[in-house]
């Protein structure tokens, strides 16, 4: 870590990146997380949470968001605003899109979206992967870090290794089901998705030989 990179980010963020690369989950962020409503009964840690909103804020226009118009006009929106610290960063994160997969259609105009995201972490060269809902419906938050890799691996790989873990987790944890197909292509294109996702839920079920007697 620089010491460049500390004048960048104000120091609860960097303290929270620092825990979460970590692997420490420190109380002493409570206040952080209750001024800025992070949510402590979701399936992703408050950690999770923050760390991906902090990473993700600059480009929350473009996360999944489920909308709704009412009779009057008015705009329902599922998605709450990110919101940083109030003492402005100067160090404004470049998430790189991997791709958006749709879970499920459970019916006209509600899918199931999810995104991911890879951001390079610069002082600690390392990679931050993250996913992203149309809102907490799902996991109780609409954004969570999935995990970290070194720079030296590479984006695509990292990205590779920690979004095919959190398949995999889904798989073994809920029975959750392949997802159907992809609403967008970033880093990764619809056939390299389909092929992650193949390695993950088609690994269970090679053919087993049958006796004939």
């Amino acid at each position: 870590m620089t010491n460049e990179f500390v004048t960048l980010i104000p120091q609860i963020e960097l303290d929270m990146i620092e825990a979460y690369l970590n692997g420490d989950a420190d109380p002493a962020f409570d206040d952080y997380y209750d001024e800025h409503d992070v949510p402590d009964d979701a399936i992703p840690s408050q950690l999770q949470i923050a760390v991906a909103r902090i990473l993700l804020k600059e480009i929350q226009g473009s996360l999944p968001q489920w909308a709704a118009v009412k009779e009057d006009g008015e705009v329902i929106l599922n998605r709450k605003s990110i919101k940083r610290h109030p003492k402005a960063a100067k160090l404004i994160f470049l998430p790189q899109f991997v791709c958006c997969i749709n879970w499920a259609d459970s019916g006209p105009g509600y899918s199931w979206p999810e995104s991911y995201h890879v951001i390079y972490i610069p002082g600690f060269e390392k990679f931050i992967v993250t996913a992203s809902r149309d809102g907490a419906d799902a996991q109780g938050c609409a954004d969570h870090a999935i995990g970290w890799g070194e720079a030296s691996e590479g984006a695509l790989l990292v990205a590779k290794r920690l979004i095919q873990a959190d398949w995999d987790d889904k798989r073994k944890e809920y029975d959750q089901e392949r997802w159907i197909y992809l609403f967008d292509e970033g880093l990764v294109d619809s056939e390299t998705a389909d092929l992650w996702a193949d390695e993950v839920w088609l690994s269970d079920t090679a053919p087993v030989d049958e006796d004939d007697d």
